[in-house]
């Protein structure tokens, strides 16, 4: 087992719809560790085992006061953090397997 410590960038087009999505390729049986704002760019930390085999996870980004609808609610699997950035606040959800997102 080969645990290492990496980060990921999420894209912040589409933010100023209110919401966002994003497929990001992680290796299995991850440990989310942290989400903060580095150099203007949305980041989570995972603890990964990079001889695991790599899953499509979404990433959902939500702003304040903004809807989520049923049907998105369904795939929010765990809460990991809010942010701000650009004046706003953003609230960073795993959703899952993209298979099941």
């Amino acid at each position: 087992m080969k645990q290492e410590i990496w980060k990921y960038e999420l894209s912040d087009s589409g933010l100023m719809l209110g919401k966002h999505w994003q497929i990001v390729e992680i290796p299995k049986y991850f440990m989310f560790l942290d989400v903060q704002i580095q150099n203007n760019r949305i980041c989570i930390w995972v603890r990964v085992d990079k001889d695991q085999a790599k899953e499509r996870r979404k990433f959902m980004i939500y702003g304040t006061g903004v809807e989520i609808t049923q049907k998105e609610s369904i795939g929010l699997h765990e809460y990991l953090g809010t942010v701000q950035l650009k004046g706003f606040e953003w609230h960073i959800f795993d959703g899952g397997l993209e298979a099941y997102a």
